[in-house]
């Protein structure tokens, strides 16, 4: 039987590296941007939800980032990852999927669904990572 090659997962680290920075990454810098600009309040209908959403969306993050740079570091597994961080990016999926269905049930596009639009590039690498995570060993060939 034909095992992996090293080239294939260094193909794979490399394809997820590319998709964190090209994809997390941003998302990441226009959250703290969306922070900022949250802080201060408005009279906006749309501040409240707009509030919550990026709160949540920053804690999903930092649980993405955690379980991000755990699998690099801990040889391409999510197994050793925290619980916390599990229930954070958890949380953010649940967010992102929770505010493109209002959006899409009441068909009014609304702050929140805009955060739920923002979530969506974090959900390629995170992705890819349950998919490499989730992998079945293969046993030993028999003698």
């Amino acid at each position: 039987m034909m095992e992996k090659s090293q080239w294939a997962d260094g193909c794979g680290v490399t394809l997820l590296i590319l998709e964190l920075l090209v994809l997390a990454l941003p998302v990441t810098v226009l959250d703290g941007i969306g922070l900022l600009f949250l802080s201060r309040p408005t009279g906006h209908p749309d501040y409240a939800p707009m509030l919550v959403g990026v709160l949540l969306a920053s804690v999903a993050l930092v649980g993405f980032w955690r379980l991000a740079f755990g699998f690099l570091l801990d040889g391409l597994t999510l197994r050793d990852a925290p619980r916390w961080a599990r229930w954070c990016t958890g949380t953010g999926v649940l967010l992102c999927l929770g505010a493109l269905l209002v959006a899409g049930v009441f068909n009014r596009l609304n702050a929140l669904a805009f955060v739920g639009v923002l979530g969506l590039p974090v959900m390629v690498p995170l992705g890819h990572m349950l998919a490499v995570s989730r992998r079945v060993p293969t046993p030993p060939p028999l003698p």
